[in-house]
């Protein structure tokens, strides 16, 4: 994560979240995640889908509904390049009872004998999320970069809500949004 140093804490106050997606639904759900997620913490955050509901603003739009609106500040979710990493489950071996009638004695025996258990390997997809704060003051600028990594996601609320969580709370510790209120 990458925080500009002449930032001052507490930048983000009222915020326009944009995330850049193709699907609506999912554009809603990560939206509408940072902005449950901001507003716990004292922000005023606004999702970009009520000033935008038919589709994903351009820069240009975004300047004019900041600039109109008095937004301080931007926040900018998009996915960055997916990856497959192997997950290694190592192999073991295990101690087990054997028990065995002799026919000619009519005894049960008992031995132990151990059982080789192969190890697995796996590919797990890894789905990395960016997320940029930019400020609205003078020209604009970069104030903030993360990314989220999410291993192998099942649904996008899952991935958000996981990515949000993560987010929020390095902005808070980067002094970039106010921490949460009792």
């Amino acid at each position: 994560m990458w925080k500009d140093p002449s930032a001052s804490p507490g930048l983000v106050r009222n915020t326009l979240v944009v995330a850049v997606k193709k699907d609506p639904a999912a554009r809603r759900i990560w939206e509408d995640g940072f902005v449950k997620r901001l507003s716990a913490q004292g922000v005023t955050a606004t999702p970009s889908y009520r000033l935008f509901p038919d589709a994903v603003p351009d820069t240009a739009e975004v300047v004019t509904v900041v600039r109109g609106q008095g937004f301080d500040s931007v926040v900018v979710v998009h996915r960055s390049a997916a990856k497959t990493v192997q997950e290694v489950t190592p192999g073991y071996v295990s101690t087990q009872p054997k028990t065995y009638l002799d026919p000619w004695t009519g005894v049960f025996h008992t031995y132990y004998e151990e059982v080789y258990y192969p190890g697995s390997v796996e590919d797990v997809e890894v789905v990395v999320h960016q997320v940029d704060v930019w400020s609205t003051k003078d020209q604009g600028k970069l104030l903030w970069v993360g990314k989220a990594e999410t291993y192998d996601p099942e649904s996008n609320k899952e991935t958000s809500d996981s990515a949000i969580q993560t987010v929020v709370k390095e902005l808070t510790e980067q002094g970039m949004i106010p921490a949460k209120k009792a």
